[in-house]
């Protein structure tokens, strides 16, 4: 029960922050909590490292990729999803953060990550997407400071993207 209530105080926490449009730059879990200002993998950043600074879980990240069914200002454009997924006694669940309200954490339960995805799946489908592959991957694996540096991080991104995929059918 005390996951849930913290979870659901990391959920308030993230709503609270503002979109952050700057593909550039990858900012910590404590630069994104200074600044109040973040990106969807960020969200997930900042809700790995509460739930793991107070709950002790192990900052867990389900990433998923869509194919390319967008065209935004004449390029194609590749919707990529991140949340911080953790279970409990009951089942699992995921926290997150995204512009799009549709994509952003209910706390709901699931009985399996592959219920998630599908959940996932179905959101995604609402805005034109189509989920292709997800990877799930706990964070301290790449000796990358994302918890509290105040430097940029986005070699975190380069090292993820060099994980496998696993596709979805």
């Amino acid at each position: 029960m005390l996951t849930r209530i913290i979870a659901k105080g990391v959920r308030d926490r993230l709503e609270g922050l503002q979109y952050e449009e700057n593909p550039g730059k990858l900012k910590s879990a404590l630069e994104v909590l200074r600044t109040g200002k973040a990106k969807c993998f960020e969200g997930a950043l900042v809700a790995a490292y509460l739930m793991n600074e107070l709950l002790d879980l192990p900052p867990t990240i389900l990433s998923m990729v869509t194919d390319v069914t967008k065209i935004n200002a004449g390029r194609e454009v590749i919707q990529a999803h991140a949340v911080f997924i953790f279970e409990d006694f009951l089942g699992c669940s995921t926290l997150g953060f995204s512009r799009d309200i549709n994509l952003r954490s209910k706390l709901k339960f699931f009985k399996s990550r592959q219920e998630i995805i599908d959940e996932y799946r179905q959101r995604l489908e609402k805005n034109g997407y189509n989920l292709v592959a997800s990877m799930t991957y706990n964070l301290d694996r790449f000796g990358i400071d994302w918890r509290k540096s105040p430097n940029d991080i986005y070699h975190l991104v380069r090292a993820i993207n060099h994980l496998d995929l696993a596709p979805i059918s």
